[in-house]
């Protein structure tokens, strides 16, 4: 019987640990469970993790709450800079706008100087140049046709008898209106005829010019003068 009961014994005191493993660790072998002092550090730790688990909680929380804000302030700062562009990109139109009327009116003041030039040259070729085909010119009261009519029967003929054209403090003021110009000028001409007479006037104009692809070509020249006074 010995011999049996030692090694039932001894079955019994090795299946006692698998037991305890089978059981978990919920119970300790006797003389080894936690001490008073053990369960002290266990709870302290605990306490210690759920306030470190608040904490960061509350961090999260308090930067959630900054990044709704940032998102937020993202949203009036984008709204800001959109209409600051607006208002950048509307100040751009608005300058190249402006330079492209002064160089409109500089090119229409230049048709203008340029006939007045090609007068005192008494060029008729760059007269012509300057008109649009379909031009209406008036002077003095009289309608004298399209450029080239005026010309052929009034300007050309007396050219060839003029042997000095000049001007005197001439004005030019254009006003464009998108393709359009109306051009205003006054002007003193003296004028010396090949025979010796001198012919002195006092002088004013208006005109229509308009721009194409080849520059500003006048399409209606009225003028007028008088005898200075």
């Amino acid at each position: 019987m010995k011999s049996l009961i030692a090694p039932i014994a001894l079955l019994g005191i090795l299946a006692a640990p698998v037991h305890a493993q089978q059981e978990g660790h919920q119970h300790h072998p006797e003389g080894h469970g936690p001490t008073g002092e053990e369960n002290a550090e266990m709870m302290a730790d605990r306490d210690a993790m759920h306030a470190r688990h608040q904490e960061m909680m509350a961090k999260h929380k308090e930067m959630k709450a900054k990044c709704k804000e940032i998102m937020d302030g993202s949203e009036e700062i984008k709204a800001k800079c959109k209409k600051m562009m607006a208002g950048h990109a509307g100040h751009d139109m608005h300058k190249m706008h402006g330079e492209h009327q002064a160089k409109m009116m500089e090119g229409a003041m230049g048709t203008l100087k340029a006939y007045r030039d090609a007068l005192v040259a008494l060029d008729a070729d760059a007269m012509t140049s300057l008109f649009a085909e379909d031009s209406h010119v008036f002077e003095n009261g009289k309608y004298e046709g399209s450029f080239a009519d005026y010309m052929e029967h009034h300007l050309g003929p007396e050219l060839h008898a003029i042997k000095s054209f000049t001007f005197t403090d001439p004005t030019i003021d254009v006003e464009v209106m998108g393709h359009m110009a109306l051009g205003r000028e006054t002007y003193r001409y003296d004028i010396t005829l090949d025979d010796g007479r001198e012919i002195a006037r006092q002088g004013t104009a208006t005109s229509v010019l308009k721009h194409d692809a080849t520059g500003w070509k006048i399409i209606r020249y009225h003028s007028s003068s008088r005898t200075p006074r």
